[in-house]
């Protein structure tokens, strides 16, 4: 498992605040209720969360989270680049992060949140990025 921490008060990269759906939730996602409060999605509360979506939001993907991950900066401060695996890369540019495959270009759903990038970082590598959110 890859652990990272990251402060909660750092500008996000991505803005926009859709809902989660119980479907996209995995054990070991970070997200976030209503009133602020960070939750880890174990085996112990899955049920409830999933059964309760409507009472969280998604984590909101930062500048911090990408470069803690391992991300690359490149040119501009808004473009991140990480290879996953052979012919695999994730590659973030501005709002919305994409996974490419070397011959046939962007692949799969958009990346827009943390609970995106962890089930994508798992499913690729069979690791959990497990992600700790400070203060």
């Amino acid at each position: 498992m890859r652990r990272i921490r990251v402060n909660k008060n750092v500008k996000s990269v991505i803005k926009p605040d859709v809902p989660l759906r119980a479907n996209e939730i995995m054990i070991g996602n970070i997200i976030k209720t209503y009133q602020g409060q960070f939750i880890d999605v174990t085996s112990e509360n899955i049920s409830f969360v999933t059964s309760h979506i409507h009472e969280y939001r998604p984590v909101f993907i930062t500048h911090e989270i990408l470069t803690a991950s391992g991300f690359i900066r490149r040119e501009n401060q808004y473009e991140y680049m990480i290879d996953l695996m052979e012919d695999y890369y994730l590659f973030f540019m501005g709002r919305v992060g994409r996974l490419y495959k070397a011959d046939r270009g962007a692949v799969g759903t958009p990346v827009f949140h943390v609970n995106h990038l962890q089930n994508l970082w798992f499913m690729l590598t069979g690791k959990q990025l497990k992600i700790v959110i400070n203060g």
